[in-house]
C-alpha cells in the first residue's frame, strides 16, 4: 500500500516534469522571438522621436552618454537583483528557511529595484536638461500619445 502510494506520488512528479519542461522548452523560443520583435519596434519608435524633435549632433551624443550611462548602471542593478532573487529562492526551498536572512534579501531586493527607479529619474532629468523647452514639449506630447495608444491596445475588446 505503502509502494502504490511511493508510485503515485513518483508518476504525479515525473509527470510534472516532463510537460512542465516541455512547455518551458517550447515558449522559450517564442519568448525570444517576441522580445526582439519588441525590441525592433521600440528603436523605431525611438529613432522616429529622435526624427521629430530634430536633434542637433550635439545633443544627440549628449542623449546617446546618458542613455548608455543608464543602461550600465541598471544593467548593474538587475544583475545584483537576480543574485538576489536566487539567493531567496535557495533560502525559501530549505525545509526551514531563515527568517531573518529572508527578511534582509527581500529587503534589499527592494532597495535595489528603488536604486534603479532613482537611475531612471536621473536619466530623464539629465535629458530634460540637454533638450531646450521647444523638444521638451514635444517630447512630452509624443509620450503622451505613446502612452495613450499603448492603454488603448491594453483595453478589452467588447
Amino acid at each position: 500500500m505503502k509502494g502504490d502510494l511511493v508510485k503515485k506520488i513518483l508518476s504525479i512528479l515525473l509527470a510534472v516534469l516532463m510537460f512542465g519542461s516541455a512547455g518551458i522548452l517550447t515558449a522559450a523560443p517564442y519568448a525570444q522571438r517576441n522580445s526582439s520583435v519588441r525590441k525592433a519596434a521600440l528603436q523605431t519608435k525611438h529613432r522616429e522621436t529622435i526624427r521629430q524633435l530634430q536633434l542637433s549632433p550635439e545633443q544627440q551624443q549628449r542623449l546617446q552618454a546618458v542613455k548608455r550611462d543608464y543602461h550600465k548602471q541598471v544593467a548593474e542593478i538587475n544583475a545584483k537583483i537576480h543574485v538576489r532573487n536566487v539567493e531567496l529562492e535557495d533560502e525559501m526551498a530549505k525545509p526551514a528557511p531563515d527568517v531573518a536572512r529572508v527578511k534582509q534579501l527581500t529587503r534589499e531586493i527592494g532597495e535595489l529595484k528603488a536604486s534603479r527607479d532613482l537611475e531612471r529619474l536621473k536619466a530623464k532629468r539629465e535629458t530634460d536638461k540637454i533638450l531646450t523647452s521647444e523638444q521638451l514639449e514635444k517630447l512630452r506630447a509624443i509620450e503622451n500619445r505613446q502612452k495613450s495608444e499603448e492603454e488603448e491596445g491594453d483595453a478589452p475588446a467588447e
